[in-house]
């Protein structure tokens, strides 16, 4: 399988498992729609973040890929507040608000990216994050060491 599916996969995956921090931290699993279009948004967020940061990791060895790991963290809770947020407008509760902007969605991800890094819960989600992009880096480095070998 080339890297751009294994990329995808690899996003659908880990945006699955990291939509449960913002579930379970932010109370969004509250009514099972909510849970739908926070999974949803995760694996958006997922796909998104894993293509985006396949660039610099084919080209970063292994330790500048944990360095990457340390961007991945507010870049990947920015992207989930944008989506969560487009999808809550689109099929959510919040269509019939007021106070609803076309900078809304952008707002939100900065929120979520606020407290993704600057909260008592950044101490476990940087470890994580610097993991899930180690475990990317894997992934996008595999073709190339098949193709070395080659």
């Amino acid at each position: 399988m080339s890297t751009a599916p294994k990329v995808i996969v690899f996003g659908i995956i880990s945006g699955l498992i990291w939509s449960v921090m913002p579930g379970v931290l932010g109370l969004l699993f509250s009514s099972s729609w909510e849970s739908v279009l926070v999974l949803l948004a995760g694996m958006l967020t997922g796909i998104a973040v894993s293509s985006v940061l396949r660039v610099p990791l084919a080209r970063c060895g292994r330790l500048q890929s944990l360095a990457v790991g340390l961007v991945a963290l507010p870049f990947g809770a920015f992207v989930f507040g944008v989506f969560f947020t487009l999808l809550d407008i689109l099929f959510g509760k919040l269509s019939t608000s007021q106070y609803i902007t076309p900078f809304t969605p952008f707002t939100m991800g900065f929120v979520y990216a606020f407290f993704s890094v600057q909260s008592l819960y950044g101490l476990v989600l940087f470890p994580l994050a610097i993991l899930t992009t180690f475990l990317l880096w894997l992934v996008v480095r595999s073709r190339k060491r098949h193709q070395d070998a080659a």
